[in-house]
């Protein structure tokens, strides 16, 4: 009996059947506990700036400062309010800024695993779950912090992953109400990623006849009865974003700072994306020339390029569906990264989830049925990612913001963190402390809340000239009321002839008192 068991065991293991429960939850279990384990060298890290600035005004949030008028910055409000939670709940912390990380890879975990079971059973759930947990904290794309990709990832890999199991023959609201909640938890850190949202739905209105008829009987019911009901199915998606869109913006309209939150997230928006039908062009036109220039990206687009071609063949080969939401799933993850037009390395992080997912399907098909030809060049292309990975764990972690900086912020966010703990241990906390700059880690490592709204410098900079008039002279009026006692100044930003830097020259001087940087002057008052 014992023996019979074991036999039906390693014969579903053979194909793509449903596993026991026990080893799927090992497996997953085993791989979550990867992921956390991966992730502890750098726990202690000099942070990427945009954490930074989450964090830095998630800390001014909990002390009663508004978003947008307060405390200024160009993402939608979700990241600022989660990272406001999380410092609740942990301070302003380190600590803070890890779990948020691991909570996202962990959720995205469990969306890959059910996306790969969706097609290719538990051996393609677990295998997509098993990429994900290498590629998800790769240090050459910064993935193992929670910029806002990895909250955009969860939200739509389970996007993704809900989708898959829906069907036009049913009604199945609650299932599409939580494709929409999760579709407005992504785009409340990123606008867009509603681009990969309305994708996904599209090709999904496409493809309902073969959804419909796969899942079940439907020969009576015509073709435009099943798109019609696809269709419904998406609004009632679009009507959920849209509800929580309005929320959002009644309760900035509630707080008396709606003007700020609309010339934030539209008018400066649109001004910082530029023209976004060029952007998604040049990364199209030549996607290696804007590739992130870190170690080991060429890996990742050589991955993702291999996986969409082995699937579309598949696709068109086998007339499968849900490889066709996953073709659109890639599609909108391009254009995504795209659209802002700037191409740093955290913004591939979106490819990370359908390269997992799409590996997975393929690999658990080549196992029971399918060319091998197809697992073995997925095998050569993920080999050297695992290699990559495996290097990464010896870098000493004083050294990791250089490999995933490179020379332009990486010796930055570790002078700001070395000035930002001599401040926390030798400044009394009475002493006001302002940076002008762009590195609000000074801030996060030494314990202070920034003492004005424009947390970072480069927005008074570059842009719009009437937005820059306006906060610059909102900051200057800030600076002259407040007077701190302590400015630390990125030497590269001491612009001549700027408002501000004309203010500090002229009230403030450089210090012999305090450690020297390469990158930065502390000035005292004169």
């Amino acid at each position: 009996m014992i023996k019979s068991h074991f036999q039906r065991i390693n014969k579903s293991m053979m194909t793509l059947e449903p596993w026991p429960k026990q080893i799927v939850r090992t497996g997953l279990l085993f791989l979550a506990l990867l992921i956390l384990i991966s992730r502890i060298p750098t726990f202690n890290e000099a942070f990427e700036r945009d954490l930074m600035i989450y964090m830095t005004i998630a800390d001014g949030l909990l002390q009663g400062r508004q978003l947008y008028a307060d405390l200024w910055d160009i993402k939608p409000p979700g990241v600022y309010w989660v990272y406001a939670l999380f410092a609740k709940l942990f301070g302003a912390s380190p600590l803070a800024i890890f779990l948020m990380g691991l909570g996202c890879a962990w959720l995205t975990l469990w969306f890959c695993y059910l996306a790969g079971r969706s097609v290719a059973g538990s051996l393609g759930g677990l295998l997509a779950a098993a990429l994900w947990a290498i590629i998800s904290g790769d240090l050459a794309l910064q993935a193992n912090q929670p910029n806002t990709e990895a909250f955009i990832n969860a939200g739509l890999s389970g996007t993704f992953a809900l989708l898959l199991d829906a069907t036009p023959n049913r009604r199945c609201w609650g299932r599409f109400a939580a494709i929409g909640l999760l579709s407005l938890l992504a785009s409340l850190f990123k606008q867009v990623s509603l681009v990969t949202t309305v994708m996904i739905l599209a090709t999904y209105v496409i493809l309902a006849p073969w959804i419909a008829k796969a899942t079940t009987d439907s020969s009576s019911v015509t073709i435009w009865m099943q798109r019609s009901r696809a269709i419904i199915q998406s609004i009632w998606v679009g009507v959920v974003i849209v509800f929580g869109w309005a929320l959002v913006a009644g309760y900035f309209q509630w707080q008396g700072h709606f003007a700020e939150f609309k010339e934030t997230l539209v008018d400066y928006g649109r001004d910082y994306v530029g023209n976004m039908g060029t952007n998604i062009w040049k990364f199209l036109a030549d996607p290696l020339l804007h590739l992130p220039r870190m170690g080991g990206s060429i890996f990742y687009l050589w991955l993702a390029w291999l996986s969409i071609v082995l699937v579309a063949g598949y696709f068109w080969k086998e007339r499968h569906w849900p490889f066709g939401l996953w073709l659109a799933y890639c599609a909108g993850a391009i254009i995504a990264i795209s659209l802002p037009g700037y191409f740093y390395p955290h913004y591939f992080q979106l490819w990370l989830p359908p390269t997992a997912i799409g590996v997975g399907w393929l690999l658990a098909k080549s196992l029971t049925s399918g060319p091998k030809l197809v697992m073995g060049l997925l095998i050569v292309a993920i080999l050297p990612l695992i290699g990559l990975r495996l290097y990464q764990y010896t870098i000493p972690v004083g050294q990791v913001p250089l490999y995933k900086y490179g020379q332009g912020h990486g010796p930055e966010a570790l002078e700001s963190q070395y000035i930002g703990q001599w401040i926390h241990q030798n400044i009394p906390p009475e002493t006001l402390v302002y940076h002008w700059g762009a590195e609000p880690g000074i801030y996060f490592w030494a314990k202070r809340t920034p003492p004005v709204g424009m947390v970072v410098t480069y927005p008074l900079l570059m842009g719009n000239p009437d937005f820059v008039a306006r906060h610059t002279e909102k900051l200057l009026q800030q600076l002259k009321q407040l007077h701190p006692g302590l400015v630390v100044a990125n030497k590269s930003m001491l612009i001549r002839d700027h408002p501000v830097v004309e203010w500090l020259a002229a009230h403030y001087k450089a210090s012999s008192d305090f450690p020297k940087t390469e990158r930065f002057i502390l000035l005292i008052q004169r």
